[in-house]
């Protein structure tokens, strides 16, 4: 008896070891644009903030179907190894009739990249920054088939 109970109290730890470590490396697809490619990313409850420089990540509010886009990724010189700062973008009443043109709530199209986020906020007025929000870290993933050549060759 004893060592049944020995031996589920070790399988429980094991099965929330494993839970832990599964939740832990859990993948996000299509989390965010950058330079026109959608990444995925790691998501966990766990948070350790890491020391060091932040980029940017817009979270746009107003109208659903336009995903997160990343100031930077993977490849870029700049990039930070997903270690995000947050702004909120909010559409402005020309926004939506820009991009929800047929008054649904979704956005017809998606802003696939910083520069494109850039051109909407400052030469058409298309969103305002509402605020900053907080900070978090989370690596982009490149999404299958766009692997960087020499990992590519390695599978």
């Amino acid at each position: 008896m004893r060592r049944l109970i020995t031996f589920t109290v070790l399988a429980a730890a094991l099965l929330c070891v494993s839970a832990s470590h599964a939740e832990k490396q859990q993948v996000v697809p299509g989390f965010a644009w950058a330079n026109g490619i959608l990444y995925g990313t790691k998501a966990s409850s766990k948070y350790e903030p890491a020391a060091g420089a932040r980029d940017t990540l817009l979270v746009f509010k107003g109208l659903k179907g336009q995903r997160a886009v990343a100031e930077t990724g993977p490849g870029d010189i700049n990039y930070h190894d997903g270690r995000w700062q947050v702004v909120f973008l909010e559409y402005t009443p020309e926004g939506k009739a820009a991009f929800d043109v047929n008054n649904d709530g979704f956005s017809e199209f998606e802003i696939t990249s910083w520069d494109m986020a850039q051109h909407y906020l400052n030469e058409h007025n298309y969103f305002k920054i509402v605020e900053q929000g907080p900070t978090f870290d989370s690596p982009l993933m490149r999404p299958k088939g766009l692997e960087p050549p020499d990992k590519a060759a390695k599978k």
